[in-house]
């Protein structure tokens, strides 16, 4: 009786301690936007993604003459729609690495709608410095954006775009009763 009873008790504890390992697979989600960035100056070009591929603040460090996709696969992560997906603020350098304005920028923001949709909420066409932000006549360089596509409202699932972004230097001149008032040639 004595064995029996030892034998159970080894049993029931070797099916409770029985371990068994189940392998998960996590799905990463796919890139609701991509665009195609081309560095056509002379200095690198920073983008900074307030989310990116999997992660926050993902940086992507394009060298002059280099070309990289910057993407992100943001979800809504059961935040009611619409909500913010991801904004991308690039940061740029003037021609030769120094100039007036020391630094230049713009930025892109996009936001998750209803029916899987993707949409770009704001297009800061309005970036520094380009040709309608120059204001002053200190201003030495100017840069200009070149899409594939316009981004402005545009939408889908994914948003697939391309850019090159170019500078040159430039001197300013009064335009007076003109869009700034300066204008840089």
């Amino acid at each position: 009786m004595k064995k029996l009873i030892t034998f159970l008790f080894a049993a029931i504890l070797f099916v409770g301690c029985k371990h068994t390992t189940e392998k998960v697979e996590v799905e990463t989600e796919m890139n609701k936007v991509e665009i195609l960035v081309k560095n056509s100056t002379d200095q690198i070009v920073s983008i900074t993604a307030t989310y990116g591929i999997d992660k926050p603040g993902q940086v992507w460090n394009i060298n002059p003459g280099d070309s990289a996709t910057i993407a992100s696969n943001c979800s809504a992560a059961g935040r009611p729609l619409p909500t913010e997906c991801s904004e991308f603020q690039a940061q740029l350098l003037p021609v030769g690495g120094s100039g007036n304005p020391s630094t230049g920028k713009f930025s892109l923001s996009y936001q998750l709608e209803p029916g899987n949709q993707l949409k770009c909420i704001d297009w800061n066409a309005y970036g520094s410095p380009m040709e309608s932000t120059i204001y002053s006549l200190d201003t030495d360089w100017k840069y200009t954006l070149t899409w594939g596509s316009n981004p402005v409202n545009q939408t889908g699932w994914p948003i697939k775009n391309t850019v090159e972004i170019k500078d040159v230097t430039c001197k300013t001149v009064a335009t007076p009763g003109v869009g700034t008032g300066f204008k840089c040639e």
